[in-house]
């Protein structure tokens, strides 16, 4: 699997799901071989950031504990991939749609991916550059969770697999905002 087949998932059911299909990697596969070395970059991002120039997204920022923090980010997450697995395969029970764990855990390692790459951008000291890329890189997690459900839950109804998207994104940005409500006082 490359790169370029992670954001062809984003646009086509076929596209790097055909792959996954053929030759299917299992989840105890895909988490230490993608989802371990990518979730370490917004860890890694984050302390850089917030030693570097923290000032200069929030002015206060720049004194805090970067490497606690990067080191609950990087727990979250771990935990949140192993999680969203879960939650995968319980809002596609709830719509009647079959989804096995490994299709499952193999979709939460993937739709995480632009998220991951997008925390590069932090580099760059401009809030706005670093929230307008993280926005897109939710929109490419959202629609290769979309293709996923399509590809490996086989649904194949647009409004269910569209319902599921909203879901388990739901649940993604619920995670999120509880790990800034216990990071942000740090």
């Amino acid at each position: 699997m490359t790169p370029q087949n992670v954001f062809g998932m984003a646009v086509s059911d076929h596209a790097g799901w055909d792959d996954l299909a053929r030759i299917p990697p299992s989840a105890a596969w895909m988490l230490p071989l993608l989802a371990l070395p990518l979730s370490l970059l917004p860890p890694a991002m984050l302390y850089y950031a917030g030693s570097h120039h923290g000032d200069e997204f929030v002015a206060g920022f720049g004194g805090r504990n970067w490497g606690l923090i990067a080191l609950i980010f990087l727990l979250a997450e771990w935990l949140s991939v192993l999680g969203m697995g879960g939650v995968i395969r319980a809002i596609a029970a709830a719509h009647r749609v079959r989804c096995s764990y490994r299709d499952a855990y193999i979709l939460a390692t993937l739709a995480p991916v632009p998220l991951w790459l997008s925390s590069l951008i932090l580099f760059i000291p401009s809030p706005l550059l670093a929230v307008g890329v993280s926005l897109c890189a939710l929109g490419l997690a959202m629609t290769i969770t979309y293709h996923g459900v399509r590809a490996l839950c086989r649904e194949r109804e647009d409004v269910t697999a569209a319902s599921m998207v909203y879901g388990v994104t739901s649940v993604g940005l619920i995670a999120w905002a509880l790990l800034l409500v216990i990071v942000f006082p740090l």
